[in-house]
C-alpha cells in the first residue's frame, strides 16, 4: 500500500490490479462537482448548531411538550432530548439542563408555558403546533405543559 501526493492510496489487489482510492477532500470534492447547482445551493444554506439539527430530526409525541437542550459535560456541551411532558404540572427545576428549543405537540391550539426558578413564567410557546427556540435557557428551571 502507498500513499500518493494528492492523499490517494494505492494498493495492489490479490490479482494484482493496482486500485486507487480517494483521499476524502478529493472524493467529497468530486461528490459535489458531480451534483451541479444543487452543490452550490448547499454552500449558500445557513448552517445549523448540534441543537438545531436535533431539534429538526426529533419527533414529539402527540400530547406532549418536548423539550431539546444541553448540559456541560467534562467542559463540553451535550445536546440531548428531555423526555416528552405530558401533565398539567410545574415539571422541573432544571438544575443542569438548559432547554435551548421545543416542540409543542399538544392539543390543537394549547399554550405550554417556561418558567423561572421561582415559578414566574417567562416565556409562551406558541399554540400546538408550533416550534420554536426557549429565551433563556440558563434561566429556564421548569416547563408546564397546559
Amino acid at each position: 500500500m502507498n500513499i500518493g501526493t494528492n492523499g490517494s492510496v494505492e494498493s495492489n489487489g490479490s490479482a494484482g490490479v493496482k486500485r486507487r482510492i480517494a483521499g476524502a477532500a478529493v472524493a467529497c470534492a468530486a461528490v459535489l462537482a458531480v451534483g451541479g447547482a444543487t452543490a452550490s445551493a448547499q454552500a449558500q444554506a445557513p448552517t445549523q448548531t448540534s441543537s438545531e439539527a436535533s431539534a429538526a430530526a426529533y419527533r414529539c409525541n402527540s400530547g406532549a411538550i418536548c423539550v431539546h437542550g444541553y448540559k456541560w459535560v467534562d467542559g463540553h456541551k451535550k445536546y440531548y432530548w428531555a423526555k416528552p411532558y405530558y401533565s398539567c404540572i410545574n415539571h422541573g427545576p432544571w438544575t443542569k439542563f438548559h432547554p435551548t428549543y421545543y416542540i409543542n405537540n399538544q392539543t390543537r391550539g394549547t399554550v405550554a408555558k417556561f418558567k423561572d426558578k421561582n415559578k414566574n413564567t417567562i416565556q409562551k410557546t406558541g399554540g400546538a403546533y408550533s416550534k420554536g427556540k426557549v429565551r433563556s435557557p440558563g434561566g429556564t428551571y421548569y416547563v408546564k405543559p397546559c
